[in-house]
């Protein structure tokens, strides 16, 4: 009989995938009522430890032990286990269950059998401990990405497991709402809980009872030892104070552009959601050419809903009012900018000619593969883009080669794919086939949220690279570091 009581040891466990090594002969303990992280950098197997955890993976060799009993993969044992554990990813669309967010909530109570009168009494607790009342009614499909990372972290404790899991959960919220939610992760310490942190954040790592270092070559490093202790002094000394990010980044919605500066413009728009529910309400702003522009905001204010409006992949029905206008290069170089416009009821054929000078990397990126492999998905953006029909044609290769170089992928990466990546190589992958397209507007939605500090300094110089050829960049995001160093305007909502 399997009995959780939170304390997690792996003993000389390995895994692979596709004939991949992900991990290899690791042996480390999980502390029971401790708030254990899990870091290390992209690719180095953390993800994949939470789910070897809850058996959705399978170990290759070694044992995993659960309060001192072999985790045994079998139908009813591994129920026991995914009964006493919540669990929450990185991509949050993954809990997002049921039409509502009521309904996503009451998912989990029921497929873990809790009775009715107990489910009642969870929802009214949880609801009010998460504040989540104003979007209790509101469909899960119309929620910002930190409203969905909120929902999935209540539907993952609501009933009530001893172990929770979290993988890269804060990345998505703005400081108000990490501080709320960290303050309920540490109540449940206090109720005798143990928690599961993957992390690359520096607060969550400082105040963490065991840290668990997966080093670059693949080795373990437990507690707050000397390898450890230069990983958060290197992350302190990339913090900055949230007071003098204005000092760096000129504020738009101050700023009066020339008509040939501006890329986009953005003019009295208001969008609902749902019905009498405006998310943006009389929105006027514009955009400067060949700049990286940062939005910021706190969580649900409307921030994504904006970027996919200008990317023209929002529905612009009775739901949108006002107007985007847009200076794109002419194909023709010696003609002037051509000038396009989106507007309520605009037809597929606008939306396209928009749509086709964008890039675009989404929050949950692996929503954006198809493709067998890494190659097969840069070839698809490629061919697209430069309308090539041979796939064996040297203008092809010539085009693969310079984006591998560029994003340092050989040709063992080429052939991955995609859906089995690491967080951060998603995002990678999902900025280089937007490199592909040569956008001349490159629209990122958190796009360093899951990225270790090597990885995001990569990641950002590609993107002023691509600045610095002639595209515009509009990201969201909450890391204050990105904001600092990064962009030349911010747009606060």
């Amino acid at each position: 009989m399997v009995v959780i009581s939170g304390i997690i040891e792996f003993r000389n466990v390995s895994y692979s995938k596709n004939n991949n090594m992900i991990l290899e002969n690791i042996s480390f303990s999980l502390k029971k009522n401790k708030y254990n992280v899990i870091i290390g950098k992209n690719g180095s197997g953390k993800s994949t430890i939470l789910k070897l955890i809850v058996g959705l993976e399978k170990i290759s060799g070694g044992q995993i032990f659960i309060d001192n009993e072999e985790l045994v993969y079998k139908r009813d044992e591994l129920y026991k286990i995914r009964k006493k554990t919540g669990i929450v990813f990185q991509e949050s669309n993954e809990h997002i269950i049921g039409e509502t967010v009521a309904e996503s909530l009451i998912f989990g109570m029921e497929n873990n059998r809790i009775p009715l009168e107990k489910m009642k009494e969870n929802m009214t607790k949880y609801v009010k401990l998460f504040q989540l009342e104003n979007i209790i009614d509101k469909k899960t499909v119309n929620l910002s990405g930190g409203e969905k990372q909120k929902v999935a972290l209540a539907g993952a404790v609501i009933t009530e497991p001893e172990i929770i899991l979290l993988d890269e959960v804060t990345e998505m919220w703005d400081k108000v709402t990490k501080d709320k939610m960290n303050g309920i992760i540490e109540e449940f310490l206090k109720d005798g809980k143990t928690v599961v942190s993957v992390t690359h954040n520096l607060e969550e790592i400082k105040r963490s009872d065991n840290i668990v270092f997966i080093t670059e070559e693949g080795k373990i490093v437990t507690g707050k030892s000397e390898e450890v202790n230069k990983i958060i002094e290197k992350k302190e000394n990339t913090e900055i104070n949230h007071e003098v990010i204005s000092e760096y980044s000129a504020d738009l919605t101050k700023m009066s552009l020339k008509e040939e500066e501006i890329k986009v413009k953005i003019k009295d728009i208001s969008y609902y959601y749902e019905k009498e529910r405006k998310i943006i309400d009389s929105f006027s702003v514009n955009i400067p050419k060949d700049s990286i522009t940062a939005i910021t905001g706190k969580s649900g204010t409307g921030k994504t809903t904006l970027i996919e409006i200008i990317s023209g992949l929002a529905f612009l029905g009775e739901n949108f009012s006002g107007e985007i206008g847009y200076n794109f290069r002419n194909e023709n170089k010696e003609k002037e900018d051509e000038k396009l416009l989106l507007y309520k009821n605009i037809s597929e054929r606008e939306l396209y000619e928009i749509r086709k000078r964008m890039g675009i990397v989404f929050q949950n990126t692996g929503e954006q593969f198809f493709s067998g492999t890494v190659l097969e998905e840069l070839e698809y953006n490629i061919t697209k883009k430069y309308k090539i029909k041979n796939r064996k044609s040297k203008e092809l290769n010539d085009k693969i080669k310079e984006i591998a170089e560029l994003f340092g992928y050989d040709e063992k990466f080429l052939m991955k794919s995609p859906f089995v990546l690491s967080g951060g190589e998603k995002k990678m992958l999902g900025l280089a086939l937007a490199v592909c397209l040569e956008p001349e507007i490159l629209i990122l939605d958190e796009p360093t949220g899951a990225l270790d500090y090597n990885m995001t300094i990569k990641f950002m110089q590609i993107v002023e690279k691509t600045k610095k050829n002639g595209t515009t960049v509009i990201l969201v995001t909450h890391d204050e570091n990105i904001v600092k160093q990064y962009s030349d305007y911010i747009l606060k909502m």
